[in-house]
């Protein structure tokens, strides 16, 4: 544990939190000092600096998109499955942020400091309270310069610093003014910069491109090992279907989309070995939290929740939520073991699943409400089992079985419409064994593609502070 001494003089009218007044914090900003180029806070550097608003999003087609702090990344704006917002409220909202092309937008509750420029040919948005609207003035800095300058660790560390708020961490916008970064005089110095950065960046979204085809191709590899051919089936906006569907089963007209009907018979007519998902496994097991949350919990057992659930199939090993360990004594059911298969059940990430591998580092692990446990039958492969889940065909099954009014989610009693086919062991072993393959050569891609952009930042960085010449 690192200590650090604090005048009381520092304190009056100051915080009291041990980072804020962190030696850490007072070495990186020298070394800001000593770069070649002019500091200006970002106050200086934009002609505004807003945030956007407390609206509640609706759930329509016809609306202007709603951007919070979930579809803000590194470096891009997720446009797809956003929320909305009316158009008379929009209009409402734009006379005080309007978030156009070319301005830099910053996360600032919650998930702090993701950063993107807006790009051309981008639709009309607003933005929620969690995400500040900076609008560069283009005479001094190009939006392009500020998004690398704020993606620099000592940017990150002013922010950090910066961080108010027990529960849910916010940057209040009078603190993101304060924020300083070096400035090159010249543009084209500035755009020499970000060419280094933004070449790097790309060679990572390549990389990560092809990782994605390699855990997608697991599709194909399992259609053929099924002898499974399916053609694209799209969803129509008016089909008829017949009371006997109907009765004994849910009302809602989604259910009935003729395409999984299609699927279904596409399935049985080549497959004649169908078990349920409840036949499948041995034990189907949801999980529960403490009455308060987790949120101050900071040791003791890691609770698995769905934003652990990743999207290769795997699960997360890293910022973990934890729970005491005398709750977890008390929940043990809900323990994980090795190859269980992990399912969330309901929320925005309902059908995720990943499967704990048996180099899972916590030999003490519990799950939440919000995921399944399924733990496959001693003679069933569990990785042929996520494969056939992960796979569109089974994403489309368990989409079928998504229900709810408010929180949309699958029920346990619901696992039992969901029928997959059970080849013969060497098969389940041939599919498995092609899963893990790919999901290696995904792995090994995106370590090369993180480590070389990580290189690149520590280079761009080293170059804005003076320590290297471009």
């Amino acid at each position: 544990m690192q200590e650090n001494k604090v005048k009381i003089s520092d304190l009056i009218a100051k915080r009291f939190d041990p980072y804020f007044h962190s030696t850490i914090f007072y070495e990186e900003m020298n070394l800001l000092n000593k770069s070649p180029y002019k500091l200006y806070k970002l106050d200086e550097l934009c002609i505004q600096i807003t945030d956007g608003t407390h609206y509640t999003p609706k759930y329509i087609e016809n609306g202007v998109k709603f951007i919070s702090v979930k579809d803000i990344k590194e470096n891009e704006i997720n446009f797809k499955d956003t929320k909305f917002i009316s158009f008379e409220e929009h209009q409402a909202l734009i006379k005080r942020c309007n978030p156009l092309c070319g301005d830099v937008l910053l996360t600032k509750i919650g998930t702090i400091g993701n950063i993107c420029v807006i790009p051309k040919g981008s639709p009309d948005f607003s933005i929620f309270v969690s995400v500040a609207l900076l609008k560069p003035r283009k005479n001094i800095i190009t939006s392009e310069y500020m998004q690398v300058a704020l993606s620099t660790f000592f940017a990150k560390s002013q922010m950090k610093r910066e961080l108010k708020g027990i529960g849910v961490s916010d940057l209040h916008l009078e603190n993101i003014c304060n924020i300083q970064i070096p400035v090159p005089d010249s543009i084209k110095e500035q755009d020499k910069i970000v060419e280094i950065y933004a070449n790097s960046y790309k060679n990572k979204l390549r990389k990560y491109e092809k990782a994605k085809e390699l855990l997608e191709s697991i599709n194909d590899i399992l259609l053929k090992n099924l002898n499974i051919v399916i053609p694209k089936i799209d969803n129509k906006k008016e089909f008829k279907t017949t009371i006997s569907n109907i009765l004994g089963n849910r009302l809602d007209p989604k259910y009935h989309q003729p395409k999984y009907e299609y699927l279904a018979k596409c399935i049985k007519i080549n497959t004649e070995d169908l078990y349920s998902l409840e036949d499948i496994c041995d034990k189907i097991i949801s999980g529960q939290r403490p009455k308060g949350g987790v949120s101050q919990v900071k040791e003791g057992i890691p609770s698995l929740g769905g934003e652990h659930v990743l999207r290769d199939g795997t699960i997360e090993t890293e910022n973990l939520k934890f729970i005491p360990e005398d709750f977890h004594k008390k929940q043990i059911k809900s323990k994980i073991k090795p190859l269980d298969i992990i399912l969330v059940k309901d929320g925005a990430t309902t059908g995720k699943v990943g499967i704990v591998s048996k180099e899972y580092p916590f030999k003490e692990a519990n799950i939440n409400e919000h995921v399944f446990i399924l733990r496959c039958k001693k003679h069933i492969n569990p990785y042929y089992i996520l494969a056939f889940l992960l796979s569109e065909i089974g994403q489309t099954k368990i989409e079928r079985e998504v229900s709810g009014a408010t929180i949309m989610g699958i029920t346990k009693d619901s696992l039992k419409n969901i029928l997959i086919p059970l080849p013969s062991p060497n098969i389940q072993i041939s599919i498995a064994n092609e899963y893990n393959m790919r999901l290696k050569k995904a792995k090994q891609l995106k370590k090369e593609a993180d480590e070389e952009f990580e290189k690149t930042k520590a280079r761009v960085e080293r170059i804005i502070l003076g320590e290297e010449t471009l």
